[in-house]
């Protein structure tokens, strides 16, 4: 008998440990499912919010450049639309033989156009910048003279100018000076007729050149102060010197205060006060026909105006 050895067995298979148990259900949501994950960020329960009832202080809004404390005190153009309320008194010296008439217009009503533009402005903020033109026009409207029995004449006035400023480029916080020169004319007229003119008052045209000084001031709050005097050499008197006059020269000297309060960006409300007065000397020569040694000629107004200063 022989023996025979036992066939061997394969070793049986390890077996693999059971998998862990599911992790318990969970319930999203739906609301926040479809929101946004939260950025990752600083901790924050190291910053926390206010509450949502305490008041959140936030800056005041910037205001545009356009009215910024700069721009209102240099502007690119200044245009003011006033009502005028004049008078106007003209009295000769030593006119022995009464051979003029003094005129003498307590109140009248006039409408004038101020101007001024700075139009290097917008293209340099060199000095040139702070260079401008300047103009006006103004007429009277519903006027008439009478004399001393009664008669009505057509009267005519009106003045206008075209100049240049140039502004010192001051600090916003600095009163806002300058220095002008201009070309400037003034009229008046009595017609006792389209034709005829009134005996005894001569056509008044003066032509001449202005020089002046001028100043805005602030003041307070949104008030500002102007300020302005000059001079004007006369050239020529119009009738005056061609017919009545011939060696007459005049000179004249001027000033104005205004008041100006902006109402809303670069509207502003003016009130203001102006005088102006013709200082003519006649410098008679041996056989002029007039005995007359000079006159003077003063204009007074009171006005009241809109202006855009932007």
């Amino acid at each position: 008998v022989r023996a025979v050895p036992a066939p061997r067995r394969p070793p049986a298979p390890r077996r693999a440990p059971p998998p862990p148990p599911p992790p318990p259900a969970q319930f999203e949501d739906p609301e926040s499912a479809t929101q946004r994950p939260r950025p990752t960020g600083p901790d924050p329960f190291s910053d926390p919010a206010p509450p949502p009832d305490a008041p959140v202080e936030t800056a005041p809004p910037s205001e545009p450049a356009e009215t910024s404390d700069d721009a209102r005190a240099h502007p690119v153009v200044d245009v003011e639309l006033q009502y005028r309320l004049f008078s106007r008194t003209l009295t000769w010296d030593d006119d022995t033989s009464r051979s003029f008439r003094p005129y003498d217009l307590s109140a009248a009503s006039a409408a004038r156009v101020v101007g001024e533009v700075y139009p290097l402005r917008l293209v340099t903020d060199g000095a040139l910048s702070h260079l401008g033109v300047t103009a006006s026009f103004g007429r009277a409207f519903a006027l008439a003279s009478s004399d001393s029995a009664g008669r009505q004449f057509d009267t005519t006035t009106y003045d206008l100018s075209v100049g240049l400023r140039y502004r010192l480029p001051l600090r916003a916080s600095l009163p806002d000076l300058g220095v002008a020169v201009a070309w400037t004319r003034q009229v008046f007229y009595v017609r006792a007729s389209e034709t005829l003119a009134l005996a005894g008052v001569p056509d008044l045209v003066y032509d001449g050149v202005r020089a002046a000084l001028s100043a805005r001031i602030p003041v307070v709050w949104r008030l500002s102060l102007r300020v302005e005097g000059g001079f004007t050499v006369v050239y020529a008197t119009g009738e005056l010197n061609d017919a009545f006059l011939p060696h007459a020269s005049t000179l004249a000297f001027d000033g104005n205060v205004t008041l100006a309060l902006r109402v809303w960006r670069g509207l502003e409300a003016r009130l203001g006060f102006d005088a102006r007065s013709y200082a003519i000397s006649a410098n008679r020569e041996p056989g002029d026909r007039y005995a007359v040694t000079g006159a003077t000629d003063t204009w007074l107004a009171g006005t009241a105006g809109l202006a855009w200063r932007h």
